[in-house]
């Protein structure tokens, strides 16, 4: 019984190893005024899911998804922000680093893939787009190593004040 209980200790220690890449963009706090920083950007993918992005003056951003069933869209999303995962402080993904050139912005972000019962990795793509005003984004490319798409997402934003603060431990 007690070798069963190590190996299963072993086991379970192994499955939850993420491999994490490292960035390519290095960390810039942002002095600009092209992005607002006192709430986060929506967009609306498909009929139930939204993607969500949150950027701070440091450099970093936060990056996620939610599915919404609720006919208060703006109550969901404010809920997903303010209640997101303490947990995550501490992995990279849903976390990433954004540069801005004039009004071009490009977000490198980690997010896992390829879940599977042995390993769990973090592969890392790239958005880039154009920043319309301090309340819109248009983001016209997302690629990772092996894709390139062309895409028309338009993220706007809504002032939130209990957004999640950047610190994470991964990320200088």
């Amino acid at each position: 019984m007690r070798y069963i209980l190590i190996f299963l200790l072993l086991f379970l220690t192994n499955c939850s190893k993420i491999e994490y890449e490292s960035f390519s963009y290095e960390r810039v706090s942002y002095a600009g005024d092209l992005l607002s920083f006192n709430g986060y950007y929506y967009c609306k993918i498909k009929e139930d899911a939204y993607s969500i992005n949150v950027f701070y003056r440091d450099g970093k951003m936060l990056g996620f998804g939610v599915s919404i069933d609720d006919e208060d869209v703006f109550a969901e999303l404010d809920k997903n922000v303010a209640e997101y995962d303490d947990r995550n402080y501490n992995e990279k993904f849903d976390w990433g680093l954004y540069l801005v050139n004039d009004s071009l912005i490009s977000i490198e972000m980690h997010d896992i893939y390829d879940l599977d019962v042995l390993s769990r990795s973090v592969g890392t793509f790239f958005r880039d787009g154009i920043i319309l005003n301090d309340t819109t984004i248009l983001i016209k490319k997302e690629r990772d190593d092996t894709n390139i798409n062309e895409v028309n997402k338009k993220y706007f934003f809504r002032k939130f004040q209990s957004k999640p603060d950047s610190t994470n431990i991964l990320i200088d």
